[in-house]
């Protein structure tokens, strides 16, 4: 009777483990998993008499139109999380 009595009182202590592990992983998960953003400094190199026309921005990356010296314009595209420079697309005028 002794040894039924001990398997009881562990299977119960192991039921509310169980159940505060479930009720701390809810209340972490709950309170939004946004990674925070750490800030950086970043240098992006622009030929000299580059004009930054235009910026935009999202969650991923941001987007700078630039015009060349020679007027010819860019889409400088940056990392939104290291400031690091993905690439540059060159805009091509279409004949009319």
């Amino acid at each position: 009777m002794s040894a039924i009595k001990w398997l009881v009182i562990g299977m119960g202590a192991l039921i509310l483990a169980g159940f505060i592990v479930i009720a701390v992983t809810l209340a972490t998960r709950s309170q939004g998993d946004k990674p925070s953003r750490a800030s950086f400094a970043a240098s992006i190199s622009l030929p000299s008499g580059t004009q930054v026309l235009e910026t935009s921005t999202s969650d991923e990356k941001i987007v700078l139109r630039v015009q060349a010296a020679d007027s010819s314009q860019w889409l400088v595209v940056i990392d939104n999380d290291t400031g690091a420079e993905m690439g540059r697309i060159k805009l091509l005028p279409t004949a009319p």
